[in-house]
């Protein structure tokens, strides 16, 4: 289930830099450009962690790979 949600994600992130990259065909600015890809993986990045907190794996994600800092 987890592995749909980060296709979604990724699906997210592509859609945005596609969009990005048109963008900065109709208006050349590399900056422009630089910025839109960084809002893109932040999408895909928060997407996914939404995805993971309302599945109600965050904390079985923590405890699996952070289980040191409760010891």
């Amino acid at each position: 289930m987890v592995a749909t949600y980060i296709n979604i994600a990724i699906s997210a992130a592509n859609a945005a830099v596609i969009g990005s990259a048109y963008q900065y065909f109709l208006r050349p600015n590399v900056e422009d450009l630089t910025y839109s890809i960084i809002f893109a993986e932040s999408i895909a990045f928060s997407s996914l962690a939404l995805a993971v907190i309302f599945r109600g794996e965050f904390f079985m994600f923590v405890w699996d790979n952070f289980r040191f800092l409760f010891a």
